[in-house]
């Protein structure tokens, strides 16, 4: 599972990476990334990796959380019944809500608007419908936004080409930090295969290109 600690910058949440999560019953802390849902007057995150935790705690639940969006939960292990269905029964100890973008399409009329400034790449992998990007950059003035864009005119069945895009809108911070968020990749499903490998690119800090091929099961 994706383990993180968790702090907030401009639109992305902004984290360090630590633990994993056992079946331990002490009160070590663990993370997880996934989706929220009120299921039955219950609260319910349904993890990247297909795990289901039922929330103990709920008064710790942010106001800022609703019903079926991405977030990413430090908590630990409670004691008590398990119901079934559930994997692990949590007390939060906080809970932010992932940024969740659609793919944009590539045309020059917004190659400004979405930019194509540096940044890090740190870990880039795909769980469900989404891609999900641990990056990196320098700042702390302004602003950043973070895109995966394609050229929709030109898609083959198999490939799909997309780029992650920065814009920095001019940011001279040398503050460097950490963030994360998610892409939605259901526009990109056709109907004639199973999956498309996502031909990925993207310009990184120390001034080359990055690439990256994963593929995506639907």
């Amino acid at each position: 599972m994706k383990n993180f600690i968790i702090s907030l910058v401009s639109v992305f949440i902004v984290l360090s990476m630590t633990g994993c999560l056992g079946d331990s019953d002490s009160k070590e802390q663990y993370s997880a990334l996934g989706n929220y849902y009120i299921i039955s007057d219950s609260a319910i995150i349904e993890t990247d990796d297909d795990k289901r935790i039922l929330i103990n705690n709920t008064s710790k639940i942010p106001s800022s959380v609703s019903d079926s969006d991405r977030i990413i939960i430090y908590f630990t292990l409670a004691d008590g019944y398990t119901p079934r269905g559930i994997d692990y029964l949590a007390d939060i100890v906080s809970m932010g809500k992932v940024a969740v973008s659609d793919i944009v399409e590539l045309k020059k009329a917004v190659s400004d608007t979405i930019g194509d400034d540096n940044i890090c790449i740190n870990s880039l992998w795909i769980a469900h419908n989404y891609l999900n990007l641990n990056f990196s950059f320098y700042g702390g003035y302004a602003n950043h936004y973070i895109y995966l864009a394609c050229d929709s005119g030109n898609i083959p069945v198999d490939t799909v080409n997309v780029e992650i895009r920065h814009n920095a809108n001019s940011d001279g911070g040398i503050t460097y930090y950490y963030g994360f968020t998610s892409f939605d990749l259901s526009s990109v499903k056709n109907t004639q295969a199973d999956s498309v490998i996502l031909h990925i690119k993207a310009s990184v800090l120390d001034g080359t290109t990055f690439y990256q091929n994963l593929t995506y099961k639907y």
